[in-house]
């Protein structure tokens, strides 16, 4: 996942260096609230888990370290800088992301965890 997170880095740099296509004003009231929850999620919530599990501290999943806290807060950040008219691009920059939950959840799931 690493090698797919350094393509989605590398896209949402030539896309934020373009002018104007990241505005998160542009990017309705619903949808910037959504987004807000999942970065809040992925990048504060996410690790405060591992309390849940029991887990030590040392073994907290925190962005950009692990894939699914980093995938939550990529999803939440382009929720709210996308507009109406970039659905397409939302969908192309999302895949990755969406995808790596997926595999986490199967991972998860094959391990019955």
């Amino acid at each position: 996942m690493a090698v797919a997170f350094g393509v989605q880095a590398a896209l949402l740099l030539g896309l934020g260096l373009q002018r104007g296509h990241l505005n998160p004003a542009s990017a309705g009231a619903g949808m910037r609230t959504a987004g807000w929850l999942l970065a809040v999620a992925g990048l504060g919530l996410y690790p405060l888990a591992r309390w849940l599990t029991g887990r030590p501290w040392t073994q907290a999943e925190v962005f950009g370290m692990a894939p699914e806290p980093t995938a939550l807060a990529s999803l939440g950040l382009l929720m709210i800088s996308h507009g109406p008219q970039q659905h397409m691009r939302f969908f192309v920059l999302a895949a990755i992301p969406v995808l790596s939950l997926v595999l986490g959840a199967a991972t998860l799931w094959t391990f019955q965890d």
